[in-house]
């Protein structure tokens, strides 16, 4: 099985999947993000409601809020990231998650061995995908959902 989602949701796919790494039952066999935020505290102002949203996420933890909002990071919980096939979508036209943040955070990821399919799609602001993204997508959920079993 497979998890999946698109900016806040591929944030959540993400984390899901990093907080459920030691466990072959809640382990997904694949991922993927499209527009996720994986680094938290860097975008942290990059809308006016995001301060709030990612605040309250983490509001009755009992650590400095800082520490706090690394939790939900995905470039902080690198180490906690299994190792299944990852797909990740960026948009360069992106106004909320800067492309940077995300190469930064799948060149990371390569670093530490994972299968990270990477595309960055030119002139796409955030959350567009084009009918080859749409494809491509869907080619990797059939690969992973249909050929890969799960425990």
């Amino acid at each position: 099985w497979a998890v999946m989602g698109g900016s806040m949701g591929g944030l959540g796919a993400l984390i899901y999947t990093a907080s459920h790494g030691g466990d072959p039952a809640r382990t997904p066999t694949a991922c993927l993000a499209h527009c996720p935020c994986v680094d938290v505290p860097a975008s942290i102002n990059c809308k006016y409601t995001v301060p709030r949203t990612f605040f309250r996420a983490v509001a009755d933890y009992e650590m400095p809020i800082a520490e706090a909002l690394k939790t939900l990071s995905p470039m902080h919980r690198l180490e906690d990231m299994p190792p299944i096939p990852y797909h990740v979508v960026n948009d360069l036209a992106d106004e909320l998650f800067p492309f940077e943040l995300m190469d930064g955070y799948v060149e990371k990821m390569r670093e530490l061995g994972h299968d990270v399919t990477y595309h960055r799609l030119e002139g796409c602001t955030h959350g567009v995908l084009t009918s080859e993204e749409w494809d491509s997508i869907r080619d990797f959920l059939l690969t992973h959902l249909v050929h890969s079993p799960h425990p």
